[in-house]
């Protein structure tokens, strides 16, 4: 069977440099751990990888950011992948962000950039994307709510959709290893299942990203 998304996973460190932007995401992630499971932006380099099968693409394209938070990643889209006939869809669910988000990308700057403040799972978009970049870290979330974001980002996609994700290395590796608990381990081996299904019938791709720096 052909499949229908191609999905790229991006492993990258956790390693930051705490300037403001950095320590304002940080903190809006502790106030609003439900809303946010990254604790970090992502780097400038994340984003041209999260990107790079746009290179050379032909003809219009249809992109949807999914976890935006405060844009460095829409930064890298806007400002380097995005030509006057395509589309990009920003999806975040975090009202604070919204604001930033639509203060850095204004529509009479930005006329084909939609900023959506709303849950993604609550988003019915009337078109299928080419590009579906997704920040929200899997790894952090319980099982049902990644089931969830995987059924619906395949709605997102058509034939030949390129699927790009971030994932911090180790990290579910060591989630496994500290945890003592036996409900919480075999909760975090079902976790595991569901993400490695997903890659296993999609994946073609993973790339190391170490330069995780927001900003640079």
């Amino acid at each position: 069977m052909k499949k229908n998304i191609i999905f790229i996973a991006l492993n990258c460190s956790i390693f930051c440099m705490l300037s403001s932007s950095p320590l304002k995401f940080a903190w809006e992630a502790l106030k609003n751990p439900t809303q946010v499971g990254a604790v970090f932006e992502c780097s400038e380099s994340v984003g041209h990888e999260l990107m790079r099968y746009a290179k050379n693409h032909q003809g219009p394209k249809q992109i949807i950011e999914v976890g935006a938070g405060m844009g460095s990643v829409t930064k890298v889209i806007c400002n380097h992948y995005l030509n006057k006939n395509d589309r990009v869809d920003v999806i975040e669910i975090n009202p604070e962000y919204c604001v930033k988000l639509r203060k850095l990308f204004p529509r009479e700057q930005y006329p084909h950039v939609y900023i959506h403040c709303v849950d993604v799972l609550k988003f019915v978009p009337t078109i299928k994307y080419d590009y579906i970049i997704c920040t929200l870290p899997f790894n952090a979330f319980p099982n049902g709510l990644v089931k969830d974001l995987q059924n619906q980002l395949k709605s997102f996609s058509h034939s030949g959709t390129h699927l790009s994700y971030v994932e911090y290395m180790a990290f579910s590796y060591l989630r496994r290893s500290l945890t003592q608990n036996q409900y919480k381990a075999q909760q975090l081996a079902e976790h595991k299942k569901l993400i490695d299904d997903f890659k296993n019938r999609y994946f073609v791709q993973t790339v190391k990203v170490f330069k995780n720096i927001p900003n640079c």
